[in-house]
């Protein structure tokens, strides 16, 4: 058969048996220009590769960038400088190994034997690397004899020849295939304000914030090209990602129930109203894509001992807590009986028409929180029953650590000596009903990072160290 042949499926593997090995080489070139003073920078550099991923292995890709800035210096006490920059830069991402061709997959088991069987995947032998376009602009200032700075950046992304895996009819025996089309657009803002709170011989307070916000759409995809669900997700009764032209790529698409003008009819009208219901689509439920994130930072030092900590703290965003879906089916949610409110449901719940009891096997039982939730959630009918907000604020790191006095140097004879005592991910202080609202069940994907099923709750880590220096 054609093409790159693996056995990394066999019962026994041999180093050599797992092929991914890639083959890269490349030109590069960069040039740094400063004048006025060293006022003004200026950076230029080209780099051309090539790859065994690629379809075509022969000719090169050529990636160029520039960028420059400005400062202006010395401008007082109150504002002392402020320095203007900005870059364009074209680079790329190379195909996956095997995307241009032929791999052999383990099929049925015939006699005991392991057989050899054409992947769900086809190779594109006319494979090349997805390329990205950016742009940048920010300025970074200083205030207050250089106590306070504050680094501000815009940026945009474009992305063309997409990496794509578009579905084919199944009954050809491939799933998908591998083509380039298409271009995503990511557009952001970044900032940070740093600040030097106290500064002396004994006492030093050190501050930091920072400020992230995106967002990440579909421009367009080739006319061949339908859209299609992202790959790996449990399908519209749980949510996933639709990678759809006009569309984000952040989108939660799964099953909400319409009425007759195609409204989305409020969560829960599966219970309360199913005569308005005139269809369930697959359409877009929720967004798992933060309004903001930040993170804050301090470090507080008195004489020999120094206290710091970092938190997160994510704003919005919507998780697929199917593990809530697991504990509601079997009744045993921590808020399973408890009284149905708004505070327990949450916005966007009908609570009006909730009829006093539901029919589960022989027994007549009355409505509560968890048992209203889960019917309404009608076996996957309305996918918004169990999406949650994703806010939360956490405390990612605490330390203390305390620098040795002299005359513990002179007993061990030493030139340093520091002992630290570090705790990380100690709390999480959020709404979200499951453990970690950023837990993702496939791990760390580009696409469908929002799904939350049945995870062991984050580890508390505690660290004791000595650092001793001759």
């Amino acid at each position: 058969m054609p093409g790159v042949e693996t056995s990394n499926s066999g019962t026994i593997l041999e180093p050599s048996d797992v092929l991914t090995n890639f083959r890269d080489d490349a030109f590069f070139a960069t040039e740094q220009v400063q004048a006025l003073d060293q006022k003004l920078t200026l950076i230029t550099g080209i780099r051309a590769d090539r790859s065994s991923a690629n379809g075509d292995r022969n000719p090169r890709n050529v990636y160029p960038r520039v960028s420059g800035s400005y400062r202006f210096p010395d401008l007082g006490n109150a504002i002392n400088e402020v320095k203007i920059r900005g870059g364009w830069a074209r680079t790329g991402n190379r195909p996956r190994y095997a995307d241009r061709d032929v791999v052999l997959n383990t099929g049925p088991t015939i006699a005991g034997i392991p057989t050899l069987v054409q992947a769900a995947v086809a190779g594109n032998a006319t494979i090349k690397p997805e390329t990205l376009n950016e742009i940048e602009a920010g300025s970074d200032v200083t205030f207050l004899n250089r106590r306070l700075q504050f680094e501000g950046t815009w940026y945009s992304r474009r992305i063309t020849d997409l990496l794509l895996q578009p579905a084919t009819i199944p009954s050809g025996g491939i799933a998908n295939t591998i083509i380039n089309g298409g271009e995503l657009r990511n557009r952001g803002i970044e900032a940070a304000l740093s600040a030097v709170a106290m500064q002396s011989h004994d006492l030093d307070v050190n501050v930091r914030a920072t400020f992230t916000k995106n967002k990440q759409d579909i421009q367009k995809l080739p006319l061949s090209v339908p859209r299609f669900p992202a790959p790996g997700s449990f399908g519209a009764a749980f949510g996933r990602n639709f990678i759809s032209p006009g569309g984000t790529t952040t989108w939660i698409w799964g099953n909400v129930p319409l009425d007759a003008q195609n409204r989305p009819l409020p969560i829960g009208s599966l219970v309360t109203n199913p005569g308005a219901v005139a269809r369930i689509a697959d359409t877009v439920a929720g967004d798992y894509n933060p309004d903001f994130i930040m993170g804050f930072s301090t470090s507080f030092r008195y004489k020999k001992l120094t206290v710091a900590m970092t938190l997160d703290w994510q704003q919005g965003g919507q998780v697929a807590d199917m593990t809530r879906t697991l504990f509601d089916e079997g009744g045993t949610s921590r808020d399973y009986d408890a009284a149905i409110t708004r505070n327990s449901m949450g916005p966007g719940w009908d609570l009006i028409n909730i009829p006093p009891t539901y029919v589960n096997g022989s027994d007549t039982l009355a409505y509560t929180t968890g048992s209203y939730r889960y019917n309404a959630w009608a076996g996957g009918g309305d996918v918004r029953a169990y999406l949650e907000s994703a806010t939360n604020l956490t405390v990612r790191d605490i330390s203390i650590s305390y620098e040795a006095p002299e005359r513990w140097l002179s007993y061990f004879r030493a030139r340093s000596m520091r002992l630290t005592l570090q705790g990380r991910n100690l709390v999480k202080l959020t709404n979200y009903w499951s453990f970690d609202p950023q837990f993702n069940n496939f791990g760390a994907t580009n696409l469908n990072r929002f799904i939350d099923l049945a995870p062991f709750p984050s580890n508390r880590q505690f660290y004791l160290s000595v650092d001793v220096g001759w």
